[in-house]
């Protein structure tokens, strides 16, 4: 049975601010703004989420986007990159393995072609194997029969 986030915004908002260390959000707003921010980059499709089976309550978000690495150095400017070069993980946040792993296929889905990664993590941005990391947390779920 399918059922629909109420308020995916808020939802998304409280599972970030719950699950993220301050000094893991690339970005340090206010909710409001977090709340904008959310809202315009699922309005460009550049979010995912899952929820609970029997709960209306986001389990996990990803936010990631095509850019280029120059791109992804720079502060947000709320308008969409203009290169594909690399692709930008802006938040990661997710409540159990079933949602992390669930996000690791969307990522996957949205994102077929392997390119260069980067995250913010403690205010710096580093390289990260994303496909790899969800290419190998769908093969232990695989093997453990999930």
């Amino acid at each position: 049975m399918l059922q629909v986030v109420s308020n995916p915004v808020d939802s998304i908002l409280k599972l970030v601010r719950e699950r993220v260390s301050t000094d893991d959000i690339s970005l340090s707003f206010d909710d409001e703004t977090l709340k904008q921010y959310i809202a315009y980059h699922i309005i460009h499709g550049n979010i995912i989420w899952t929820q609970g089976q029997d709960s209306d309550e986001v389990t996990g978000v990803l936010i990631a986007y095509e850019c280029d690495e120059e791109e992804a150095r720079t502060p947000f400017r709320w308008v969409e990159p203009s290169g594909k070069t690399c692709i930008y993980v802006a938040q990661l946040a997710a409540r159990d393995a079933d949602a992390r792993d669930t996000l690791a296929q969307g990522y996957l889905h949205l994102f077929p072609t392997e390119k260069p990664t980067f995250a913010t993590r403690r205010g710096t941005l580093v390289p990260m194997n994303a496909h790899k990391i969800s290419t190998e947390l769908l093969r232990k779920r695989e093997s453990n029969g999930k």
